[in-house]
C-alpha cells in the first residue's frame, strides 16, 4: 500500500481435496487519507495455482488504491465504474 494507507486483512486457503476446489481468499479493510474502503477478493478452482492468485491480489489492491488516491487513469478520485484486472 502506498505511503499513509494502513489495512488490517484477514485471509483465507483452502487446497484440493475438500470438494470445494482450490480456494485463496482476501479481505481487507483499508485506511486512507482518501477515505476508507473495504476490498474483498474471493477466487476458486485454482488447481494449486495459489501463488499466481496472491500476485494478482496485489495486483487489484495496488490498482483500487491508486484509483482512490484519484491516479488511475480515465478516472476522478472516488467516480465509481467496474475494474476488470487480468
Amino acid at each position: 500500500l502506498p505511503s499513509g494507507f494502513t489495512s488490517a486483512s484477514k485471509t483465507g486457503e483452502m487446497p484440493e481435496g475438500y470438494g470445494l476446489g482450490c480456494i485463496e481468499n482476501d479481505v481487507a479493510i483499508v485506511f486512507s487519507p482518501y477515505g476508507d474502503y473495504v476490498l474483498a477478493v474471493l477466487s476458486n478452482d485454482l488447481g494449486g495455482r495459489n501463488d499466481e492468485a496472491q500476485h494478482l491480489f496485489h495486483d487489484i489492491s495496488s490498482y483500487v488504491a491508486s484509483w482512490i488516491s484519484g491516479g488511475a487513469a480515465g478516472q476522478q478520485q472516488g467516480e465509481a465504474g467496474d475494474v476488470a484486472v487480468g
